[in-house]
């Protein structure tokens, strides 16, 4: 029995194919790597969004009616620097009845919110007067209990002063009749309302800011 030689092929074709079966795999292997890479890459691009930083304020506090405790909301809230002279005190005694003076100034302004809280922010260090102002509501100043009071002095430091309370006092409607000499009425007079005060060490009677002047009309 005649026995075929099974012939083995050559060393080099042998070669060849292993060289193409670790190109392969390499090239799988490099695939991978790039791949991996790719997707590092897409999560360094992600944005990351940042939590919105609570505000920082310097001053803060709440807007209400002084008879009802109602929170006001959309009250124009006006913070002025103040200075511990005499001449500084009678002009915001005035300023309080309408008479605005050179010598304050409000430097912050602020609206407050629906439930009648409001902020300052990044308030420079000093003395300063903190006032409302509001339709239906005298303008007063903070701690006060009547329009002609200036209130208590903030002194802003480095810490922030929190919680105060803003009270505005509620306007009011003064009437009556003008008549002469015969109990007659008397139109077409001119009427103002007057506030007795001490400024500076003199008495003087000031209009009160927000005080209409009317005319008297046909029966007084």
């Amino acid at each position: 029995m005649l026995t075929t030689p099974i012939s083995k092929p050559p060393a080099s074709d042998t070669l060849a194919r292993d060289i193409i079966v670790h190109i392969s795999r390499v090239a799988i292997i490099s695939s991978l790597v790039l791949s991996a890479f790719d997707s590092l890459n897409c999560l360094a691009q992600v944005p990351v969004t940042a939590a919105a930083a609570p505000r920082q304020c310097s001053i803060s506090g709440k807007v209400i009616g002084m008879q009802s405790g109602v929170d006001l909301k959309r009250t124009r809230v006006w913070l002025s620097p103040l200075s511990a002279d005499s001449d500084t005190i009678a002009a915001v005694q005035m300023s309080a009845l309408g008479h605005g003076s050179s010598v304050v100034q409000a430097h912050y302004s602020v609206m407050s919110q629906e439930n009648g809280s409001f902020c300052f922010e990044n308030v420079k260090s000093g003395l300063y007067t903190l006032s409302g102002s509001r339709q239906g509501f005298l303008d007063t100043a903070y701690g006060a209990k009547f329009p002609t009071e200036s209130g208590k002095t903030i002194i802003v430091g480095s810490d922030p002063l929190t919680g105060l309370t803003l009270e505005l006092i509620p306007q009011g409607v003064v009437s009556g009749k003008i008549t002469d000499e015969d109990d007659e009425p008397v139109s077409g007079v001119s009427v103002a309302l007057l506030m007795r005060m001490s400024v500076g060490g003199q008495v003087r009677n000031a209009p009160v800011r927000g005080a209409r002047v009317m005319i008297s009309e046909t029966f007084g």
